[in-house]
């Protein structure tokens, strides 16, 4: 009997024993689970409050974008696009009006609702400034976005590139062989001014990080490629193939722009960020695919042929007072003023469909802000 109840004992030890471990365990993990749901209640606050100041990101990337295009269009009344510092100016003078108008919308460290009838969401414009640095309109911005009471701010930045140079057709040597002028130098870095090359240039890269002008006539070009941030060619450029010209902003050409003589091909691809003017003939022609993308308007003083491998994008008008034949492929946002002959497509403003990108580039599109958030901040 004696060793029983000791048995018994021992069981009754080791019952209370585990027991006490099972207690300990079962409140360490309910200490825990709670927690648990006290710490994802304060990151889910925490998100919807980083939500809100998305939200206001959103929000400020569509003002911004309506005040830039409607002072763009009101600044292009005083100063005309086609002058060659429009773009600093245009920069200079958009950057004050859009802080402006920005702050006048969204004063400073007033609460905006952007759910109607909710007013635990807000938006705070804590601080706008926008200026200007070149081509370029530089935005700095801080918005806070509060859900109950639980404040996130970010900080950002955008920009927006005045610069019409988003073709990137050509690159710029890096390093070049000269940085003036000669027939015996393969890639050639000037700055603004005039260059004599004379006819028969081959096998060359003029890039200029201003305005060039060619001395002309620069007839015979063969496998040539020209960048400038304006183009102005004093003279004929005929008989030009195999060739790539590329201008920033606007290209002048102060004569004839045609293939060599007996309707050899052309192969010539065009890049125009401003108005393309030719006073005299422009004539298109090619034996395989070839592009002539222009940011602004087509002047041609006489006949203009369009070539049955071409692919023609115009943002703008057409102006063809002697007329234009169409065999390829026109692709037109503007009018055709003056007669034509050939089908084109017209393009209408807003969402482009994706194959008219794909044929024109980047042709019809408007500038685009980009926006950079670099810094989080939780309260």
């Amino acid at each position: 009997m004696k060793i029983l109840k000791n048995e018994r004992g021992y069981a009754l030890v080791t019952v209370l024993l585990l027991i006490t471990i099972f207690t300990v365990v079962f409140l360490a993990f309910m200490g825990q689970s709670f927690g648990s749901v006290k710490q994802n209640q304060v990151v889910e606050k925490k998100s919807k409050s980083v939500a809100a100041a998305e939200m206001g990101v959103s929000l400020y990337q569509v003002a911004v974008q309506n005040f830039f295009e409607t002072k763009l269009e009101d600044f292009k009344k005083i100063v005309p696009p086609t002058q060659s510092d429009f773009k600093v100016r245009a920069a200079t003078q958009l950057a004050t009006d859009i802080q402006t108008a920005f702050r006048a919308k969204y004063p400073i460290n007033n609460k905006y609702y952007p759910i109607s009838g909710d007013s635990n969401i807000a938006i705070t414009n804590k601080k706008f400034t926008a200026t200007s640095n070149s081509n370029k309109i530089l935005i700095s911005f801080s918005v806070m976005g509060t859900e109950k009471m639980k404040d996130t701010i970010l900080d950002g930045e955008m920009t927006i590139d005045l610069s019409p140079s988003i073709y990137k057709a050509i690159e710029k040597p890096n390093p070049p062989d000269c940085t003036s002028y000669s027939s015996s130098c393969k890639e050639i870095l000037v700055g603004s001014g005039s260059i004599n090359t004379g006819n028969n240039m081959v096998d060359q890269k003029i890039f200029s990080t201003g305005n060039l002008t060619l001395n002309g006539p620069v007839n015979n070009m063969d496998g040539m490629k020209i960048h400038g941030e304006t183009i102005y060619i004093d003279g004929n450029a005929q008989h030009v193939k195999n060739s790539t010209i590329e201008s920033e902003g606007d290209m002048t050409v102060n004569g004839h722009l045609t293939p060599p003589s007996g309707k050899d091909p052309i192969n010539l691809d065009l890049f125009v960020g401003g108005n393309l003017t030719v006073l005299g003939k422009f004539e298109l022609t090619s034996n395989d695919s070839r592009k002539v993308y222009v940011k602004n308007g087509v002047k041609v003083a006489d006949k203009m042929e369009i070539g049955s491998n071409y692919t023609v994008c115009i943002k703008g008008n057409l102006e063809v007072p002697k007329g234009v034949d169409i065999f390829g492929k026109l692709y037109l946002m503007g009018n055709i003023i003056g007669s034509y002959n050939g089908p084109y497509t017209k393009i209408t403003e807003g969402e482009l469909p994706a194959d008219i990108q794909t044929k024109c580039g980047p042709t019809f599109t408007n500038p685009t802000i980009e926006t950079l958030i670099n810094n989080i901040v939780y309260k």
